[in-house]
C-alpha cells in the first residue's frame, strides 16, 4: 500500500514538474528551428538578389558595348557613309583617302575588342553587291573567303521589326580546330540617316566562356547554379550548364531547390539562382538533434531527481500527517527536526510552534473582530453627517421660501450646493458622464456668481458629440475652483475662464484656461515637479486641488494621465486634463 502511494506521488510530480518542462523544451525547439529556418531562407534570398543584381549589372554593362558601337555606326554620317561607300566600291579601285579612312573607321571597333577582354570579335555590315564587311580579326573581308557566315543568313531571317536581338551560337575559326567556340552574338540593325528600312547590320560577338566563368566566380555556395536565360526559357549561360534541360521552369525546380530570378527589363532576359534546399534546412536539422538530445538528456536527469526527492518527501509528508494526528487525538507531538535543513523541517518546525501558540491565536483574533466592527461603525457614524447636513439645507431652503413667498438668491444658492452635495455623495461611482459633470460644475460656478458678482465670466466650448464620454467624478470643480482663487480673486477687475474640451485621438482633453494674475515660474515649476512627482509641497499646499485631482487621474486611469499646467505672470493660467476617451 505504501509503496503504491509513492507510486502516485512519483507520477505526480512527474506530471506536475517535469511534464511542463519536457513541453517548453519541446515547444522552443520548434520554435527556434522554425525561426532559423525562415532567417537562413530569408538571408539566402538576399544575398541571391544581392547577387543577381551584380551578375545583371555585369552583363549589361557587356551588352552596352552595341550601344557605343551603334553611336558611331548608326548615328555618325561621316562614319556611315565612308563605310557604306568604301564597302560599295571596287576593292582594287580604294584611293589612299578610302584606305585611311577604313583605318580610321576601324579603329572604333578595334579599340573595344582589343581593351574588352569579354568581347570575341565585331562585325559590320552594310549592304552592297560584293559580300563585303568589317571585322576586328581580319579587317574588310567578304563573306565568300570568311570562316563565320552564319550570323549573316540569321540576319537575314530575323523580322524587319526586330531591331535588336541575341542568339548563342558554336563557330570554328579554322578548319582544324576539333572543338567549337560558344559565343553570344548581339544583332544591332543599322539605319542611314532619313532613310526607313535597314541599311546593314552591328554583330557584337562575346565570349560565352568568360561569362560562364564570370558566374562560376560570383557564386555564394559550392552547390549554388547560376543561370541565365533569355525571354522563353532557353538557357544561354549557366554554372554548371549541365544538370538542366535546354528550357528552365521555375516551378520543376522548386520542389528540391529555393529558385530565385531577376528579370531585365531592357533585354528580356532572367538572371536565376538556384540553391538546393538541403543547404536551408542543414542548420534547422542541426538545431533538431541538438534540441532531441537534450530532451533525452533532461528526461533521464529528471527522472532521476523526481524520483530520489519524490522518496524524500514522501517521507517527511508522513511526518507531519503524524503530528497532525497527534494533535487532533490529544496525543503527545512527537520530537520536532533538530534544525531546519529544508522546506519540510521548516514545515515541521512551525506546526510545533502553531500549537503552541494556539490559544494567542485565538485572543489576536477576538481583538481584531472588535477592532473590525468599531472601524465598520465609524465608517457609518460619518455616512450619516453628510446626509443629515444635505437633509438641513433642504429644511432651510423651504423655510426660505416660506418666509418670502418667492424663491430669491438665497433659494438659488441652496439648490446649486444642493446639487452639488447631492452630486458628491450620490453612490460610489468614480466616474460619470461629461454631461452630468459639466451640470455639476454650473451649479458650482452659479455659487460663486453670486459671490463675487460680475468679478469673473465663464466662457463653454465643448462638442456636443462628445457629452456621452465617461470622466472622472468630480474633475473640473477643483480646476474652476483654482482659476478663481488663485486667479482671479486678488486681481483688480474683471477676468475670464475659457472652459474647453476636445477629444483628440484616442485621448479627452478638457482645458481651464483664467486671465487671472497667472504663477510665477519659481512657483510653476514646483507646482510641476509635485505633480509630476506625485508629492505635496507644504509650501504649495493653497494648490492641493490640483494635486489631489492629478493624482486621482493617474489612480483611475494610469501613469500617463493627468494635469499639464502653463502659466504666464500677468496673462494667466491653463490647466489641461488629460484622459483617454471612451464612452461611460
Amino acid at each position: 500500500m505504501v509503496e503504491h502511494k509513492q507510486s502516485r506521488f512519483f507520477l505526480r510530480n512527474f506530471a506536475l514538474f517535469l511534464l511542463p518542462v519536457f513541453v517548453s523544451l519541446m515547444l522552443l525547439g520548434s520554435i527556434s528551428i522554425a525561426i532559423t529556418q525562415k532567417f537562413v531562407r530569408e538571408e539566402i534570398d538576399r544575398k541571391d538578389s544581392i547577387l543577381l543584381g551584380q551578375i545583371m549589372a555585369a552583363i549589361e554593362v557587356m551588352l552596352n558595348e552595341m550601344d557605343s558601337l551603334n553611336l558611331n555606326f548608326g548615328t555618325n554620317p561621316e562614319i556611315n557613309f565612308g563605310l557604306k561607300r568604301i564597302l560599295r566600291s571596287d576593292p582594287y579601285s580604294l584611293t589612299n583617302t578610302e584606305i585611311d579612312k577604313l583605318s580610321m573607321i576601324r579603329n572604333f571597333i578595334d579599340a573595344p575588342a582589343n581593351s574588352r577582354p569579354y568581347i570575341h570579335s565585331i562585325y559590320v555590315y552594310m549592304n552592297n553587291d560584293y559580300g563585303r564587311f568589317l571585322t576586328t580579326t581580319e579587317g574588310l573581308t567578304s563573306l565568300d573567303t570568311f570562316f563565320d557566315t552564319q550570323w549573316f543568313v540569321r540576319s537575314q531571317t530575323f523580322p524587319a521589326e526586330s531591331l535588336m536581338w541575341t542568339e548563342v551560337r558554336n563557330i570554328r575559326q579554322y578548319a582544324f580546330e576539333r572543338e567549337s567556340k560558344r559565343i553570344l552574338s548581339i544583332y544591332r540593325r543599322l539605319f542611314s540617316s532619313g532613310v526607313a528600312r535597314t541599311d546593314g547590320v552591328i554583330v557584337l560577338n562575346i565570349n560565352a566562356a568568360y561569362i560562364e566563368n564570370l558566374l562560376s566566380s560570383l557564386r555564394i555556395y559550392p552547390e549554388q547554379r547560376l543561370l541565365i536565360s533569355d525571354g522563353e526559357g532557353n538557357v544561354l549561360f549557366g554554372n554548371p550548364p549541365e544538370g538542366f534541360s535546354a528550357k528552365v521552369s521555375v516551378s520543376d525546380t522548386e520542389n528540391s531547390y529555393s529558385v530565385s530570378r531577376l528579370e531585365s527589363r531592357r533585354y528580356g532576359w532572367n538572371y536565376i539562382s538556384v540553391v538546393p534546399t538541403e543547404i536551408i534546412y542543414d542548420i534547422p536539422s542541426r538545431l533538431s538533434l541538438i534540441t532531441f538530445g537534450v530532451f533525452v538528456l533532461s528526461a533521464l536527469m529528471g527522472l532521476t531527481i523526481t524520483y530520489v526527492l519524490t522518496r524524500r518527501n514522501y517521507r517527511n509528508i508522513q511526518n507531519i500527517i503524524s503530528i497532525i494526528d497527534s494533535a487532533e487525538n490529544d496525543q503527545p507531538l512527537p520530537p520536532g527536526p533538530s534544525g531546519v535543513h529544508d522546506e519540510y523541517g521548516y514545515i515541521v518546525q512551525n506546526l510545533l510552534k502553531t500549537f503552541i501558540e494556539r490559544s494567542y491565536l485565538k485572543v489576536q483574533l477576538s481583538e481584531r473582530m472588535y477592532r473590525t466592527r468599531t472601524i465598520e461603525l465609524l465608517a457609518l457614524q460619518s455616512q450619516m453627517n453628510p446626509h443629515f447636513l444635505f437633509n438641513t439645507l433642504e429644511t432651510i431652503n423651504w423655510k426660505i421660501l416660506g418666509f418670502t413667498g418667492k424663491p430669491n438668491e438665497a433659494n438659488e444658492m441652496i439648490t446649486n450646493l444642493s446639487d452639488v452635495l447631492q452630486y458628491s455623495l450620490r453612490g460610489d461611482q468614480r466616474e460619470v458622464s461629461l454631461e452630468e459633470e459639466i451640470e455639476n460644475t454650473r451649479s458650482y460656478i452659479a455659487i460663486q456668481k453670486v459671490r463675487y458678482r460680475d468679478k469673473f465670466e465663464v466662457i463653454w466650448d465643448w462638442d456636443e458629440e462628445l457629452l456621452e464620454c465617461g470622466v472622472m467624478k468630480l474633475l473640473l470643480q477643483p480646476l474652476v475652483e483654482n482659476s478663481i482663487y488663485h486667479g482671479i480673486k486678488t486681481i483688480k477687475g474683471s477676468a475670464a475662464i475659457f472652459i474647453t474640451i476636445r477629444s483628440a485621438g484616442e485621448t479627452l482633453e478638457l482645458t481651464v484656461r483664467d486671465t487671472g494674475k497667472g504663477i510665477s515660474p519659481e512657483d510653476l515649476e514646483k507646482i510641476r515637479d509635485s505633480i509630476k512627482e506625485e508629492r505635496e509641497e507644504k509650501d504649495l499646499s493653497h494648490h492641493i486641488g490640483l494635486y489631489n485631482t492629478n493624482k486621482r487621474l493617474k489612480l483611475l486611469y494610469g501613469k500617463e494621465y493627468g494635469l499639464f499646467i502653463d502659466s504666464l505672470p500677468g496673462k494667466g493660467t491653463t490647466v489641461t486634463a488629460v484622459l483617454p476617451l471612451h464612452i461611460s
